[in-house]
């Protein structure tokens, strides 16, 4: 019996410091098995700056909300404190730049978005830096020439799209 209500008395703590509002500013440290998010509510609803930190306390995200919503820029790191992603939303679509880093700091891929469809060009990566796939979007589907890339930059294959549908493809021999 005593051990229960150790139990019971550790699990209530751990409820009161984890998930714990400041009356005056709403603030939240909101903490799960994983993680733990800290920001603001207002209206019951995120907003402002809001950044997520893992177990060992290493800062892996920072997000701007509005009206409970990803809006603008959002960026999310790596244990060792690296870059893994940057991005920009809109009432949690993307919109802009969203890009993926590897651990190294360099470029694995970058994808363009207009309110939540891929639009213009996107590009990704070999860890070397080298480009690997380069392709164009007119509202969320492929258009035009697409190209892939072998490691060494000799062209492996060009295919042709038009409003997403593939016209014709062109396989190389290096």
């Amino acid at each position: 019996m005593e051990a229960f209500k150790t139990i019971i008395s550790l699990t209530l703590l751990f409820l009161i410091t984890c998930c714990k509002t400041n009356d005056k500013t709403n603030v939240v440290k909101d903490c799960n098995a994983i993680d733990c998010e800290v920001g603001l509510y207002k209206n019951h609803k995120k907003d402002g700056v809001w950044k997520r930190y893992d177990k060992e306390n290493n800062l892996i995200e920072i997000s701007n909300y509005s009206e409970g919503k990803l809006n603008g820029t959002s960026v999310s790191l790596y244990d060792n404190g690296m870059v893994y992603s940057t991005g920009n939303y809109v009432n949690d679509e993307p919109h802009g730049n969203i890009s993926v880093y590897f651990e190294t700091g360099k470029i694995n891929f970058s994808d363009n978005y207009f309110y939540g469809k891929k639009e213009g060009f996107s590009y990704l990566y070999y860890k070397n830096g080298n480009l690997q796939s380069k392709w164009f979007y007119v509202l969320g589907k492929r258009d035009g020439e697409q190209y892939e890339f072998k490691e060494n930059q000799d062209t492996l294959k060009i295919e042709y799209y038009k409003s997403g549908i593939l016209i014709n493809e062109k396989k190389y021999k290096n």
